[in-house]
């Protein structure tokens, strides 16, 4: 017997044979939509630039983070790693927690929209599973 573990059934080992086990992976990712809200606190960012470039579809990054006002506090930043926000304080309980049980969340921007004294970035949230 040459090797049990490689059965080959004409090419389709060749298929797999040079991929990476995240590209074998990436598409039995699914994203389950969980919830549409508002960045808070985008106001207090460092640099406004920042919040100025967002645009629709952006992908967001979601990091939960200690803070001493708010138990469950998620820190929203993006593509470069810059704060841009926070989740709402009364949507993020159930999402802080899916997050310390180990869940990975994703968020992408909905809609920018400039008012004439307030500016409001709507988000959806998903749930990465496979």
């Amino acid at each position: 017997m040459e090797n049990e573990l490689m059965i080959s059934h004409g090419n389709s080992l060749a298929l797999v044979a040079d991929k990476k086990i995240d590209d074998l992976l990436k598409p039995l990712n699914k994203e389950i939509f969980l919830i549409d809200t508002y960045l808070a606190g985008f106001g207090r960012a460092e640099d406004q630039t920042t919040i100025d470039s967002l645009k629709k579809e952006d992908v967001l990054f979601l990091i939960r983070e200690e803070d001493f006002l708010d138990d469950y506090a998620i820190l929203v930043m993006n593509n470069f790693r810059q704060k841009v926000g926070y989740i709402r304080e009364e949507d993020n309980i159930i999402l802080a927690r899916l997050m310390d049980a180990g869940k990975r969340l994703t968020a992408k921007v909905k809609s920018v929209d400039s008012g004439e004294h307030i500016k409001k970035i709507r988000i959806s949230i998903s749930l990465v599973d496979f």
